[in-house]
């Protein structure tokens, strides 16, 4: 019996170890599910951390993109300003084109006018002072009578002039001149259009052959004629329109007797002076000029029109 006691107790004691030794596990153990809970926690502050590095990466790349995007649409912008630029460039060129043919073609008419330009205007008021003086007293000494009869000459020397040049029949030197002055002129615009090529020469031709034949018709076109025998006549065309031109006039006039002769006589020149200003001389003009009429419900200009 002793002896089962004593092996009693030493089971017990034993167990006491076993339970002493269980004891320190489960404190052990304790221990393990602390570090444990610590790690979860650990664990638990990583996946958010991580969470919060995901939402700021996403926010990166939201970012990353959006910039991405203001960064096509300045590319966008840059490829328009490039447009625009490369367009003013081109417009520049242009101008710059523009102004160099500009510069070149007032050079050239510059050296396309002739002294005619000059006293052109002169001989213009000259033929009205000789108009006011041809038409002279008046059966009505309206001014506005005045004015519509210096415009019934005009228009009639107009009449004749337009008659002759236009007359298959003619043969006087100005109506051949004038007629293969056209002709020639043009020949020189169809050559400059047709032949291929660059030269200043060629392309004023055209201009520099009206301007010459047609101031030469205006410095003596409608002259008195010589003969063989070097006499001195009246032109035919000046003879014939001055008779009809009198006696077209003399219908609205009251001439002195004394001086009907002295002013009958200033209708070949009147006459002379208006068909080559206004046939020749006009054509000397580079640009070529040309004449208006003016209509009865025109506002008066004081720059084109005389009070």
């Amino acid at each position: 019996i002793q002896e089962k006691d004593k092996e009693i107790q030493e089971k017990d004691k034993e167990i006491q170890e076993k339970d002493k030794e269980i004891q320190e596990k489960d404190k052990e153990i304790q221990e393990k599910d602390k570090e444990i809970q610590e790690k979860d926690k650990e664990i638990q502050g990583k996946d958010k951390e991580i969470q919060g590095k995901d939402k700021e990466i996403q926010e990166k790349d939201k970012e990353i993109q959006e910039t991405d995007k203001e960064i096509q649409e300045k590319d966008k912008e840059i490829q328009e300003k490039n447009k625009i630029i490369h367009n003013k460039d081109y417009e520049i060129h242009e101008l710059e084109r523009k102004s160099s043919e500009l510069g070149v073609e007032a050079g050239i008419k510059t050296k396309l006018q002739l002294p005619d330009s000059v006293t052109l205007k002169d001989d213009i008021i000259n033929l009205q002072n000789s108009l006011e003086e041809y038409i002279t007293k008046c059966k009505d000494q309206k001014l506005i009578i005045k004015a519509v009869l210096k415009r019934h000459v005009i228009e009639k020397i107009f009449e004749y002039a337009s008659g002759y040049f236009n007359n298959p029949n003619a043969r006087d030197i100005e109506v051949i001149m004038y007629k293969r002055c056209k002709d020639i002129v043009k020949l020189a615009k169809d050559f400059a259009e047709q032949r291929d090529g660059v030269d200043e020469t060629t392309k004023v031709l055209p201009i520099k052959l009206r301007q010459q034949i047609c101031a030469v018709l205006g410095n003596r076109g409608f002259n008195n004629v010589i003969n063989k025998n070097k006499q001195h006549f009246l032109h035919d065309f000046i003879k014939r329109s001055q008779f009809f031109l009198n006696n077209e006039i003399n219908i609205y006039r009251k001439l002195n007797p004394e001086k009907k002769k002295e002013i009958e006589d200033m209708a070949g020149d009147i006459i002379r002076k208006t068909v080559t200003l206004f046939w020749f001389r006009l054509n000397v003009q580079e640009p070529a000029a040309y004449r208006y009429w003016f209509k009865n419900t025109d506002k008066i200009n004081t720059n084109t029109m005389e009070l």
